[in-house]
């Protein structure tokens, strides 16, 4: 029951993730062009990055909602607030409609990315909780996915507005289903527990473990949570003082390791996907939405090995791992296009040299697949487990509204620098990665299958990982 639960969950990501990547192709469908009078760079980085604005004030507010509300109630929330804003969207006459309309839905995917790895981390036992919250990000992926294949079927469409419109009816039944499955869930039992509700967290945790009565395990789990919680209200105050202050490097590595994953150049990619394939002057028209969905195919079949070793390898290995390959993949393509690419008597860039430009796409794909099964889903693994349950939902939410900070930036600037910059942005990215390998080896302990507790004293211990107290994982 706990997968299905964790599963029903992450429901939310698919939502996530559909409505950051659905806008990559609807923006050069040729209907969409017409109806909004071709919009200007600048204008489609509004369009763009106003969803990301959204879910940042989102991510900022789902910390006192998740606290006051519940886990749970602050995802059905999210999901009637999606409801609204993908209904205007569908609905939208103008381009200042169509913007505002993705901030309104943006405010409901801030909180879903806040919330669900803090509700999936509470209800998992530490040797499956990185594949539990794994399975967010794994949905993630299938939503980014679905909204480039969706997108592309569509595109077919030719003759009215039907062909962007559509995509967002689709995203709105998925929206309904999400709203309505989350009411039948069970709440957080350390949510319970912290509200002084021992006998509805017993409940909600037999029915989490599909216990058909309250057994000697599930009264040892429970008491396990009553006593962590206890021993949480005597050494700190579930306060944003505390955060700010005790409690500071553990929320200032948090938010490094979120900028990171957007320096990655990961939603660059996916935000204007098919810009990208544009430049490669491989194919054009319908072909250009095949290798953007392909872009969703390779994302999310990569995401697939993280959600099943996960707990296996570790965060910290697949943090290392990722950024060197994703530096190396970002590097190919700086070379690729030095060598076979440049900029037309129109200021357009592009390759011009074919086997350079099939290099370069082979190697944007490969860093899809080093971004897939490491920074994509440890970013949101990390954060929830470093943290208390009395600080995890306002530090997760902080944490969540920094990579949406970034997110935002990336997707105004993006656009307009993309040309200009060719091949110099992927140089900014890949050197981004080598930074960030550095960093996770040198400050970011294994969270693996360890308690808080543990996790707790190595921190407190040491501030490089080499000079760190290792403590003993639990099978």
């Amino acid at each position: 029951m706990t997968y299905v639960v964790a599963t029903a969950a992450a429901m939310g990501g698919f939502l996530f993730g559909f409505e950051i990547a659905d806008i990559s192709s609807i923006l050069i469908m040729d209907n969409f062009v017409k109806y909004f009078n071709d919009p200007s760079s600048s204008s489609k980085g509004l369009v763009v990055s106003f969803l990301t604005l959204g879910c940042f004030l989102g991510s900022v507010a789902a910390g006192p909602l998740a606290d006051k509300l519940s886990r749970k109630r602050s995802l059905i929330m999210a999901g009637v607030i999606m409801l609204v804003g993908v209904a205007l969207e569908t609905f939208s006459v103008n381009l200042g409609m169509l913007t505002a309309a993705r901030t309104i839905a943006g405010l409901g995917v801030g909180i879903i990315s806040a919330v669900v790895p803090t509700y999936q981390s509470e209800l998992s036992h530490p040797a499956i909780r990185g594949r539990l919250i794994s399975l967010q990000q794994f949905a993630i992926t299938f939503g980014i996915m679905m909204a480039f294949w969706i997108d592309a079927a569509f595109n077919t469409i030719k003759k009215n507005n039907f062909q962007w419109r559509g995509v967002f009816i689709f995203q709105l039944v998925v929206c309904a289903l999400f709203t309505i499955i989350m009411v039948t869930m069970p709440y957080s039992p350390r949510w319970l527990m912290s509200k002084g509700r021992k006998e509805d967290a017993i409940k909600s945790l037999m029915r989490l473990r599909s216990a058909s009565e309250a057994n000697e395990k599930i009264m040892r789990e429970a008491d396990e949570i009553e006593a962590e919680i206890e021993r949480e209200r005597q050494t700190e105050v579930a306060s944003y003082g505390t955060l700010f202050g005790q409690q500071f490097r553990k929320l200032l590595l948090g938010i490094i390791l979120q900028v990171l994953q957007q320096l990655t150049g990961i939603n660059a990619i996916i935000y204007y996907a098919g810009q990208i394939v544009k430049t490669t002057n491989l194919t054009s028209g319908d072909g250009v939405f095949i290798g953007a969905a392909m872009v969703g195919v390779v994302n999310f079949v990569s995401t697939i090995p993280a959600v099943i070793y996960v707990d296996k390898l570790g965060r910290r290995k697949l943090l290392i791992f990722g950024a060197i390959g994703a530096a190396l993949c970002h590097f190919v393509v700086v070379i690729t296009s030095l060598i076979g690419g440049g900029w037309d008597d129109n200021g357009d860039y592009g390759y011009t040299n074919k086997s350079c430009a099939w290099a370069g796409l082979i190697f944007l794909y490969a860093f899809l697949c080093f971004f897939a099964v490491s920074w994509g889903p440890v970013c949101w693994i990390y954060p929830p487990e470093i943290f208390s349950t009395a600080m995890r939902s306002k530090a997760t939410s902080i944490t969540a509204a920094s990579n949406w900070v970034m997110n935002f930036i990336i997707g105004l600037v993006v656009p307009i620098i993309i040309n200009p910059l060719g091949w110099g942005l992927y140089l900014i990215f890949g050197a981004s990665m080598v930074v960030a390998a550095f960093l996770v080896w040198a400050f970011y302990p294994e969270t693996k299958g360890k308690t808080y507790e543990q996790i707790d004293a190595e921190f407190k211990s040491a501030i490089l990982v080499r000079n760190m107290v290792s403590t003993s994982v639990k099978a």
